[in-house]
């Protein structure tokens, strides 16, 4: 750490900005304002300020509006010189405020700090929130050094946060294969697995680390379960385990299954392995409505006719409630949404009997909206907020979530034709047309997305829309404003 003699070489060369702001801040103590006013030329590196400061007596263990210390802000902007600036005035290196302790943001930014805070009496035995050690951070760094300065500490080299994950697991999930074998040089326990069954060889395969896979597998990680044997196209295997009673609806840490394991590995064996295990499963339906669904996200047309031949429910539904068609619908794909329709999938199943023409209405998809209706879906069904179909199409059309504006003048006139009312009011007191604008100016509106669409609004205006009288009292607030500044 300098000298004092140092630091006060330097106090003689402040420039005269910050010796004014000195003056300024007599007494300053701890108060909130200088408070505030410290940890901001901490974050934004504001040397001479942060000097100026601590020598008028601001506390060096100060914290913003937010509960940010300004030590952990100078240790964020990976400033050394501030740091020892506010150690040397006697900032705690423990302090966190209402963050982490500064260990671990030095951690992020620069290892250099972790030690000077150590040297400076820092806790290295600390954990965060999520029960992480300093030693886990080391496992995401590509530098081995910073495990080996840890262990020399008595860090725990089989430490687990809240998820069971240890240093090793971080390592292998971080693409970091010199640290790897570090750690397993060290002891690390290659078998090891957090409270979701993974276990480093797992990590490294989902995040396509595969130097790590191979540094695994050449240490004897055994491959014993389907997601690793899904992960690593080995079709046999796939078939062995399921014979031994594997369970095929085990999910991941994201509760995926191991076929989504296949695909994201480009697998192609395994995946035949899984729907062949999947398709002859009690529980099949279900199973194979899991893989349309990812089937359907990637607009597979080929493989999802192939699954629904094979028996997958056109029905099925993801963790959100959320149909196949619908998501058809939200990813743009006519195609999709057709073959899954014409495959029996329900148009008016859901939480709502409009949910799928509620969709197609949102991204302005009229043929749908059409087809849909004709069908037997109803139209005059309210949603979120007491929101209409047509309130829908105008903020579809405000919010951009399709660019082709003449859509959603078709899906208005879709469902004119189809009686829905033009003026009905939602639980705000809106019409779709102040949906087209965002709504009420008083009522604090909603995000005007892309833009208003002027056409849109014309064409309502022509088939007999209004906006509601609170919009209409705003508008002539503001026609009477221009005419008095006239």
């Amino acid at each position: 750490m300098r000298g004092l003699f140092l630091l006060l070489v330097f106090l003689c060369c402040i420039h005269q900005a910050a010796a004014e702001s000195v003056l300024a801040a007599e007494a300053v103590g701890d108060r909130a304002d200088v408070q505030q006013k410290l940890v901001d030329a901490c974050r934004s590196s504001d040397r001479d300020l942060v000097l100026a400061m601590l020598v008028a007596g601001a506390n060096p263990d100060a914290i913003d509006s937010s509960g940010f210390t300004a030590l952990n802000a100078a240790c964020a902007n990976n400033d050394v010189d501030v740091v020892l600036y506010l150690l040397e005035f006697g900032a705690d290196p423990d302090f966190r405020g209402h963050g982490q302790a500064p260990v671990f943001t030095a951690a992020i930014a620069n290892w250099a700090i972790v030690k000077i805070l150590v040297l400076a009496g820092a806790d290295p035995m600390v954990r965060n929130d999520t029960q992480h050690t300093l030693l886990h951070f080391a496992g995401t760094d590509e530098n081995p050094d910073n495990c080996a300065y840890l262990l020399s500490l008595g860090l725990d080299l089989e430490a687990r946060n809240e998820n069971g994950s240890t240093p090793l697991m971080f390592a292998a999930l971080f693409d970091n294969p010199v640290t790897l074998q570090y750690l397993l040089d060290q002891g690390a326990d290659i078998e090891a697995a957090n409270r979701f069954g993974m276990k480093a060889l797992h990590l490294a395969l989902w995040q396509g680390s595969m130097q790590n896979v191979e540094i695994l597998l050449d240490l004897g990680s055994a491959v014993d379960d389907l997601f690793l044997a899904a992960a690593l196209d080995d079709a046999q295997l796939v078939h062995e385990l399921a014979g031994a009673g594997a369970d095929l609806e085990q999910g991941d840490f994201n509760g995926d299954l191991a076929y989504e394991w296949a695909l994201r590995r480009n697998a192609p064996d395994a995946q035949r392995a899984l729907l062949e295990e999947y398709s002859s499963s009690e529980q099949s339906a279900k199973l194979l409505g899991y893989a349309l669904g990812l089937t359907v996200r990637r607009d597979d047309l080929e493989q999802a006719r192939e699954l629904l031949k094979m028996g997958a429910d056109p029905n099925w539904r993801d963790g959100y409630g959320k149909s196949l068609a619908r998501i058809a619908i939200r990813e743009g794909n006519p195609e999709m949404t057709k073959l899954l329709l014409e495959s029996g999938a329900s148009a008016t199943s859901g939480p709502k009997d409009d949910e799928l023409l509620r969709e197609a209405a949102k991204v302005g998809n009229a043929g749908l909206m059409r087809r849909l209706i004709e069908s037997g879906v109803p139209v005059d069904v309210t949603g979120e907020g007491g929101r209409t179909l047509m309130h829908v199409v105008c903020n579809g059309s405000l919010n951009g979530f399709n660019s082709q504006g003449e859509d959603y003048r078709a899906a208005a006139l879709v469902l004119l034709q189809a009686g829905l009312d033009l003026n009905a009011l939602d639980d705000n007191g809106w019409t779709p047309l102040d949906c087209c604008i965002g709504g009420p100016p008083v009522t604090g509106g909603i995000d005007c997305g892309t833009g208003i669409d002027n056409e849109l609004i014309d064409l309502m205006y022509y088939l007999g829309a209004e906006f509601s009288q609170s919009v209409r009292d705003w508008r002539r607030e503001l026609s009477d404003g221009d005419n008095a500044d006239d």
